[in-house]
């Protein structure tokens, strides 16, 4: 019988026709069936981010997108020791997670780096294999070893023609759209079909194969149409094909938030900030997407909000009136018109002068309806505007003054909507 804590044979297998073929001629998912077969037991295979890649006969327990390896304290554990030993280890039941059984889990191994994860459960307690299944076992590891890095080669190999050809679109670096056009289909990619860009930026992250495969694993798991690109110092292109469905901004945005979420548990020590462009429709709107999702991550980082999820289009007329490098000078420049009011409120609250400059600013100066809307007699209104003029030195007669005020508030407001956003 096998024994886990004993284990002569782990990757000790010789290449055969029968490894050969899982090799080149099967996916994951015809793996796990074929190994489930031979078997007779259900099989689960996972990714290093613990993403399904194949199933026979099983539930796994992260069909809920919340990783529970990530969170669970017990689990948690399991998985530490498994990477830091890796070696195979029984892991019980969890009727909290629906899993009935008990199963062996083999970390899927070259040199020091662990692929995934095989799992084969069993309804003994503890688990128990003859030595011809372990065999099997060690021949079908082998095997999926060999192919991981087989798929990482070919991911890498990917990247670098998809990452060529999305660098010519976001730089304008091509000769006609006809030329681009062709380009991508000789690539298998349709240029017509719609996507949505995302600047995703890991501070504090250079590049390895490692975090561009947890980037995928986040859309391969909900089924997406994602290109993913590494660009610069941490920088990551993604492009979400629209050629299943058509996305709204708001599921992109929620999406965005998910991914961040995903990228924190793979990796907590490290930052992220995702940001949106318009969705690109046309070759030359690549161009405009990346540069306008560039923006709003310079005013993301300035602005040190709450948020790390940012689309162009809310930062509405700030987009417009500011290029990446005027980010801090434009925040200066609210602040420098607005603090002797901030101040003076902090020590007279009760006023609320910010609140009724505001007001009366979107109003188009009306002082009835502003009056109306902050439930006061139009007389308190004209008092606090004199105050106001007087703490400011402002006369709300000229034009360019109330356009100065009226830009300082959509950058305080758009701050202080950041701050208040969670994922």
């Amino acid at each position: 019988m096998y024994n886990v804590e004993q284990d002569p044979m782990y990757f000790s297998s010789r290449v055969d026709s029968f490894m050969l073929s899982l090799i080149n001629e099967s996916s994951y998912q015809e793996i796990a069936e074929k190994l489930g077969t031979m078997l007779r037991r259900p099989i689960l295979i996972e990714d290093n981010f613990f993403c399904t890649l194949g199933g026979f006969l099983s539930t796994p327990i992260d069909s809920a997108f919340p990783k529970p390896q990530m969170t669970d304290p017990f689990l948690k554990e399991f998985v530490s020791k498994t990477q830091n030993q890796k070696l195979p280890l029984v892991m019980p039941p969890l009727p909290q997670y629906g899993v009935s059984q008990s199963r062996i889990v083999y970390p899927i191994v070259t040199g020091d780096v662990i692929h995934g994860y095989l799992h084969i459960f069993d309804k003994r307690n503890p688990p128990s294999l003859t030595d011809e299944e372990n065999n099997t076992v060690m021949k079908v590891l082998m095997a999926l070893a060999i192919k991981s890095l087989k798929d990482d080669a070919v991911i890498q190999t990917r990247e670098k023609m998809t990452g060529h050809l999305y660098r010519k679109l976001i730089f304008r670096e091509y000769q006609s759209e006809r030329i681009i056009h062709e380009t991508a289909l000789f690539l298998n990619m349709d240029l017509s079909i719609p996507s949505w860009l995302m600047v995703a930026q890991i501070e504090g992250s250079d590049f390895n194969i490692d975090k561009l495969k947890a980037i995928k694993s986040f859309f391969v798991e909900r089924e997406l149409e994602a290109k993913v690109v590494f660009l610069q110092q941490g920088q990551f292109l993604i492009f979400i094909n629209e050629s299943k469905q058509p996305y709204k901004k708001v599921a992109i945005t929620t999406l965005a938030h998910k991914l961040i979420e995903h990228i924190s548990k793979c990796y907590p020590a490290i930052t992220c900030y995702i940001t949106l462009g318009r969705k690109c429709l046309k070759p030359g709107d690549y161009y405009k997407s990346y540069h306008e999702a560039l923006k709003a991550l310079d005013y993301l980082k300035e602005s040190s909000p709450e948020s790390q999820v940012l689309s162009f289009d809310s930062l509405g007329i700030i987009g417009l009136v500011t290029l990446p490098e005027d980010i801090e000078q434009m925040l200066a420049f609210s602040e420098k018109i607005l603090k002797p009011l901030i101040e003076y409120e902090e020590q007279n609250p009760t006023l609320k002068l910010t609140q009724t400059l505001n007001l009366f600013l979107k109003n188009d100066c009306q002082l009835k309806k502003t009056a109306q809307e902050l439930y006061v007699h139009v007389n308190t209104l004209r008092y606090r505007l004199e105050k106001i003029q007087e703490i400011c030195q402002l006369d709300f007669e000229n034009a360019e003054v109330k356009f100065e005020l009226f830009l300082a508030f959509k950058i305080l407001n758009l701050k202080k909507s950041l701050a208040r956003q969670t994922p």
